[in-house]
């Protein structure tokens, strides 16, 4: 997935408080605070790159698209956007840059 370029802001509405705004857009890369980074980071302390059920790797694709901890309709509603704004037809992976894709979902 090749990153979409542009200078718009993003859309985040007014009144968003800044630790919102934080996880939002640490969702578009890879050095985020979900177990895969932080595994990679310090395994010391980090025993797991899994998500909490340990089912897959705990990355921010993994969280909108197939956690059992969001809700059902919102996975498959991330699924299809990600779909759409990667030209990716109805298949997630294999995504060269997961977190490009998550970016480029934020793009015009």
């Amino acid at each position: 997935t090749i990153p979409i370029v542009s200078c718009n802001t993003l859309p985040i509405p007014l009144g968003t408080s800044r630790e919102v705004e934080v996880l939002v857009m640490s969702l578009m890369y890879k050095n985020n605070l979900l177990n895969s980074f932080l595994f990679d980071v310090n395994r010391d302390v980090w025993s797991s790159p899994l998500c909490p059920w340990g089912i897959e790797e705990q990355t921010s694709v993994h969280l909108l698209t197939n956690c059992s901890l969001v809700e059902d309709s919102l996975n498959v509603e991330a699924k299809r956007i990600m779909c759409l704004c990667n030209n990716l037809g109805n298949v997630i992976e294999p995504m060269y840059d997961p977190n490009c894709a998550i970016l480029n979902c934020s793009r015009d």
